[in-house]
């Protein structure tokens, strides 16, 4: 408790009562109202005001909408960084949509996977990038020649999207080999935002330079930040960012104040004048440890920018924590700060405990911050979103970094525990590229490492053990070479550039350790020539200048003309690095993209051979004589030539003016002026005329800054302002004091622009106050002052299990236990496997299998069920095969009416073929709202095939429920008749009545209609009685084993609604008198298990909760992700592999039933754990009868209860205390006693179905309490 008090404490400060309520396109538009005349985009030479830009993005949303997008529909967008892709992804969101970036960068396999795993069917890109999709079955949108645009609305749209709908998914790298698409809410971004608004950008508007790409999270701030503060956001092309002198010139052009690096990239700026750019507010590093070295070198430069260390990973919003860097010398690491607003972070254990501060242990995240999970990936959103075990209704995103609290509140990163890494900013999982190169035929073991064995070079290196091959036509080292040229090939068509190995080496086999595990610390350092061609000596002189920088640069020894830059370890960081020293030593000037066209040392050098005259040779910048004049540089020369037309207005005349409040030393100040007259050259340079030529000429006089002091007289100031300079004569800079007060003054500049920039302004007035003040006596008093806090600090000692205390007491004490024989051995065999001894246990008991040997086979022998079935991808296809075997046998029987086989499937295929052309596929929730008839089953057949997912609407339900179920599944269509129709509540979703568009369904199609499926989408979602007081929804998938028995036999099935229906079967051969009827054994592909509070299997006969994992289980409840990480956790206890095949990310559903297994097999059904109980076959949470009792006005405490007072007759009885009904006379009180029971009947009546209303309402005056 102590522990979880400090945790909290830490975290307390980041909390806000303020609920999030917008979405992320609704704060764009409120800034537009504020300013619509501002710029608000630039690329290149075009910019878009705010006004124009939501137009813009007002109009193609309008054409999405056209194409039936709706909430949650995702969209793929695939367009370079250009003005049409800040339009698209406003649009998208604008729509309610929810958009999927598809980085035109990306390998064709790779943007093939997004779009098959995200089910797209509209993407968004442009006519240059239309091959890219020419296999792609959906709606092709290109952006800048789409014909219906320009004539739609340029309004605002009238779309209510709520803050917990999906923004976007981003793909990010997974270990199997196949990205994970990450889901995040509206809310989750929008509070991001609002933190960075609020604590960089309240006083300064943002003018961000947008450097990441879209498909990586960092871009979401870099667009949004700019565009809902009122500033202005600048595009920086994937050639640009490449590019150091096209940083360079979009920060100094467009006086860039927020711009984000990695690392990586800080330590190669270092050498340029980038980071000193007094434009630059705030550098935010991220995506990579910022060492200390790094910016104790940073400090030391004339820097004017702060810099920022932002953590966080893709499924928190971006960043959970910053730190802001002090100006001082680190030792360690730079921290990764405190969590930002709505976000708690726990360091914890390996089994959730929390640790010391200092102790090191996982980062754990929780907040509003965390995505939804992984789009279609419900086993492993299980093993990474956990429920909070320290907050109620939260959920805690295990992010496999490992760190520790400091006794400052900040938090330390320390690296990863499992095997995935950092490059260049890029998140990478090690055994995506492993599985990649696993699947070359050649190919028998791999292993994929991060090495740093240069300094600050890191390097993927893929180790590979290949297939024994005999080849008559060629030796071991020439097929070792042809593999490896395969595996670079293949690693090129499905991996993105940053997730290429730098080396491949070839291995006889992986080492191993005595545990008998890959011992990666024993691979052996790649040779410099290792899975590279023979050598071949540089040719000519351009070859071996290369050869030599080459060498520098990728720290090799020979680098050969056949050498690959990339191959030898380059990357884009070292590529501009390679262009500098191109321009410094060769005056070269060599665009980005021709080093990775020509690859090659002999390419390269052809290339500039053939090219250098042609992109120009820059002349070396050499020392000229002071003592002679020198011509004007052109912009000066402009300038000049308007002074001769236009003289004495003070049209370039720069001003600023500074309040100057305390004591002032005037002769300091005009000491410090001259001082910076004789420093800077530009300040003591007349312009003289010869011949009608300007020629700049730098005085050799000890010459003083013009400095005058004054009072306060407007006519005075503005003479002294727009008093002409005399070029050759006097310095083109002046300076006026103005006394206010002893306390107070005023100081004036005039600059002359052909001597002064805003960029050298900022350096002037830098230098003047660093001199001003920072000198003589303070700077000894800082100096003191300092030295004397520090000279005692002491290194930082590091707790052990508990906090050490002051004076070591040497207290303690012991606990004696007696263990039997058999849970002996088990502490035995325990300590024998983990090669420690029975002394050292380095687990808590509790997580230590005590089961034994006989009851663990048994129990694991229950659970194997795998049954492999005849892959059907969903219900409705086995229902088409029926279809084909029998179509004119009857399929329904309704009253009088019947149906075949053949009729029911070709109306089912109109009302399917109808619901695509509204825009209804996979995983799109169509609601359906018709009791029990054919036309119900119509109906459900029609939206599975559109491959839809169909939502079940009672209309006896109370219409507050009803839209609820409506709004919370963002069912986008509804299917009725006239008959229900009267009975639905309004809503925004298009509604279909069935009975009235009998002649439109019938010029449908009647053949099946192909739609592409994936497993696991969802099938329908079934609303449950939820505890917090509204229904949850559960979203079953389409993928499911079916088994059937077709004896006529009474079966006792078991299963929730979370686990598709039933999930065990008891066979009743004979009546069974005197105790409970089993639920019998797990069906074919499910698991059951009975645990303790543990998660720990229990012995035979010992009750505990009922666990069900297996293929039937849902994906969780629709928009409720907390809950869904509570009751879905990841099956720990199902092997990885059975009989070959994979069970890897699988989960277990938390039933809240206990159970037992009985010595025969079968489980035993013995009740509820929580509040939740079952009348007439309906589950109900008692606790959202209470909630909505509580609402009533007038009841103080609400307590609802499922009482068999008569055998046989369950009635759910209210009892309820309500509020001001005690001190009142009889008549009055029954009066109003009365009154409440009305209250709470009509509220019942009104907000839960019939089955769920009380039988009985009994008033009291207070609950009766137990002693304790």
């Amino acid at each position: 408790m102590e522990r979880l008090d400090v945790h909290m404490l830490l975290n307390t400060k980041v909390l806000t009562k303020k609920p999030i309520k917008f979405s992320t396109s609704l704060l764009f538009e409120q800034t537009v109202e504020k300013s619509e005349d501002k710029t608000a985009l630039v690329y290149e030479e075009k910019q878009l005001s705010y006004a124009t830009l939501n137009q813009l993005a007002n109009k193609l949303a309008h054409v999405l909408i056209k194409h039936k997008v709706a909430p949650e529909n995702l969209i793929g967008i695939s367009v370079p960084k250009e003005l049409e892709l800040i339009i698209g992804l406003l649009a998208i969101l604008k729509s309610g949509g929810t958009y999927v970036p598809l980085d035109p960068e990306y390998p064709q396999d790779r943007l093939n996977y997004m779009i098959k795993d995200a089910n797209l069917t509209i993407v968004l890109t442009i006519r240059a990038l239309e091959k890219r999709f020419s296999d792609f079955k959906g709606v092709v949108i290109f952006i800048e020649e789409d014909e219906d645009f320009l004539r739609q609305s340029s309004a605002n749209l009238n779309i209510s999207i709520l803050p917990d709908s999906l923004a976007y998914i981003i793909y990010t790298s997974r270990s199997t080999g196949k990205p994970k698409g990450v889901a995040m809410s509206h809310r989750s971004i929008v509070n991001r935002m609002l933190w960075m608004k609020k604590k960089y950008f309240t006083e300064i508007n943002p003018i961000v330079l947008q450097k990441a790409s879209y498909n990586f999270d960092a871009s979401l701030w870099e667009i949004f930040i700019p565009l809902i503060c009122g500033g202005k956001l600048v595009l920086l092309s994937n050639e640009e960012a490449k590019d150091i002198y096209a940083l360079e010139g979009l920060i100094k052009r467009h006086q860039i104040n927020s711009i984000e690096f990695t690392p990586s990239v800080i330590a190669l700026l270092l050498d340029t004048d980038i980071l000193k750019y007094p434009c630059l507010k705030y550098i935010f590093s991220s995506s990579e440890p910022l060492s200390a070295s790094l910016f104790n070198k940073y400090r030391k430069t004339n820097y004017s920018a702060k810099i920022i260390n932002l953590y966080g990973p893709t499924e928190a919003a971006i960043d959970s924590t910053s730190y802001e860097c002090e100006n001082k010398n680190y030792k360690s690491d730079i921290p990764i700060g405190r969590p930002i607003t709505n976000t708690q972070v726990y360091i914890l254990d390996e089994i959730l405990n929390l640790v010391p501060i200092g102790m090191i242990g996982e980062i754990y995240i929780d907040g509003i911050g965390l995505a939804r999970g992984y789009l279609n990936k419900p086993g492993v959103t299980a093993e990474k979103f956990l429920p909070n075990p320290f907050r109620s209704n939260s959920r805690l995103y295990k992010t496999g970094d490992m760190g520790r609290y400091l006794p400052d509140g900040n938090i330390e990163f320390l690296g990863r525990i499992d095997n995935q890494i950092s490059l260049r900013g890029f998140r990478v999982e090690l055994g995506e590229i492993e599985s990649i190169i696993q699947t070359i035929s050649g190919v028998s073991q791999v292993i994929v490492l991060l090495r740093e064995d240069r300094p600050n070079q890191k390097q993927l290196i893929a180790y590979i053990v290949p297939k024994v091959q005999e080849n008559k036509h060629a030796g071991k080292e020439e097929l070792n070479y042809l593999l490896i040229n395969t595996i670079k090939q293949t690693c090129q068509d499905k991996l993105p550039d940053y997730m290429q190995p730098n080396f491949i080496v070839i291995i006889d086999q992986l080492p191993i350790t005595l545990n008998g595990k890959i011992d990666k610390k024993a691979l052996p350092r790649p040779k410099e020539r290792d899975g590279l061609a023979q050598y071949q000596k540089p040719i000519g002189r351009i070859e071996e200048k290369l050869a030599v920088i080459w060498s520098e640069l990728l720290k090799v020894g020979q680098v050969s003309r056949d050498d690959d830059f990339f191959d030898l370890g380059g990357h884009s960081l070292l590529a501009t690095q390679l262009i500098a020293r191109l321009r410094s030593r060769e005056n070269i000037e060599v665009p980005l993209k021709a080093i990775f066209e020509h690859r090659t040392l002999s390419n390269l050098a052809h290339y500039l051979n053939r090219t250098q005259l042609k992109e120009g040779l820059l002349p070396p910048i050499t020392l000229v004589p002071r003592d002679v004049p020198h011509v004007l540089s052109f912009a000066q020369q402009r300038l000049w030539f308007m002074e001769q037309l236009l003289p004495s207005i003070g049209l370039y005349h720069n001003v600023s003016s500074f309040k100057l409040l305390g004591n002032l030393n005037v002769p300091a100040l005009r000491e410090a002026l001259d001082a910076l007259v004789m420093r800077h050259e530009i300040l003591r340079t007349i312009i003289i005329n010869e011949n009608g030529i300007g020629l700049q000429k730098i005085s050799s006089e000890i010459i003083g800054f013009e400095f005058k002091e004054n009072t306060e007289v407007a006519e005075d100031i503005n003479l002294f302002i727009k008093r002409p300079f005399n070029f050759e004569t006097e310095a083109l800079c002046r300076a006026l004091l103005l006394k206010h007060s002893n306390q107070e003054h005023k100081l004036i500049f005039v600059f002359h622009h052909m001597i002064m920039d805003g960029w050298s302004m900022d350096i002037f007035y830098q230098d003047l106050w660093q001199r001003n003040w920072l000198c003589g006596e303070i700077l000894s008093k800082q100096l003191n002052f300092w030295q004397n806090q520090l000279q005692n600090i002491k290194d930082l000692m590091l707790p052990t299990d508990y906090p050490r205390p002051k004076i070591l007491s040497y207290c303690g004490g012991y606990v004696v236990a007696n263990l039997s024989q058999d849970i002996s051995h088990v502490f035995d065999d325990y300590a024998k496997h983990y090669q420690i001894t029975p002394f050292t246990l380095e687990k808590q008991l509790r997580n230590i299998n005590l089961l034994l040997p006989e009851e663990q086979s048994l129990l694991s022998q229950w659970n194997k069920t795998q049954v492999h079935y005849p892959k059907a991808n969903s219900i409705h296809q086995l229902f088409e095969a029926t279809v084909v075997r029998i179509p004119d046998n009857i399929a329904l029987v309704c009253n009088e009416r019947t149906i075949t086989y053949r009729e029911l499937n070709a109306k089912a295929n109109q009302v399917a073929h109808y619901l695509l052309t509204l825009g209804a596929g996979p995983e799109i929730p169509v609601a359906i709202a018709i009791d029990r008839s054919i036309e119900l089953i119509i109906g459900l057949l029609g939206i599975l095939k559109a491959g839809s997912v169909y939502v079940p609407l009672d209309t006896s339900y109370p219409q507050e429920r009803l839209a609820y179920m409506i709004t919370n599944s963002q069912a986008s269509i509804i299917i009725t008749r006239s008959k229900e129709y009267e009975n639905l509540p309004a809503s925004y979703s298009l509604e279909i009545i069935l009975d009235e568009i009998t002649g439109t369904l019938a010029q449908f199609s009647t053949n099946n209609p192909i739609v592409s499926l994936n497993p696991e989408n969802l099938a329908y979602i079934i609303y449950t009685s939820g505890s917090t007081g509204k229904p949850k929804g559960v979203g079953a998938l389409k993928d499911l084993d079916i088994s059937s028995d077709n004896d006529l036999v009474i079966y006792n099935e078991y299963g929730p609604t979370e686990a598709t229906v039933a999930c065990s079967v008891y066979k009743i051969s004979e009546v069974c008198v005197g105790q409970n009827i089993p639920i019998g054994k797990p069906l074919h592909n499910m698991q059951i298990y009975v645990l303790d509070k543990h998660l720990n299997e229990v012995p035979i006969g010992v009750a505990g909760e009922i666990y069900i994992g297996g293929a039937g289980l849902a994906r969780g409840y629709m928009s409720q992700p907390d809950l869904t990480a509570e009751k879905f956790i990841p099956n720990h206890l199902l092997p990885e592999c059975i009989d070959g095949k994979q069970f890897s990310g699988q989960r277990l559903y938390k039933t809240g039933d206990l159970g037992r297994y009985a010595p025969d097999g079968n489980l035993e059904f013995l009740g509820r754990i929580d509040y939740q109980i079952k009348i007439k076959g309906f589950r109900i949470e008692l606790g959202e009868i209470e909630s909505v009792v509580q609402s009533v006005l007038g009841v103080q405490q609400a307590l609802v209860l499922c009482r068999e007072d008569i055998p046989n007759q369950k009635r759910l009885v209210i009892y309820a205390v309500g509020s001001s009904l005690i001190d009142l006379e009889f008549e009055e009180r029954v009066e109003l006693e009365t009154k409440l029971i009305k209250n709470i009947q009509l509220v019942c009546q009104q907000q839960l179905p019939a089955y769920m209303q009380p039988n009985l309402i009994v008033l009291l005056d207070k609950f009766p309490l137990t002693q304790s």
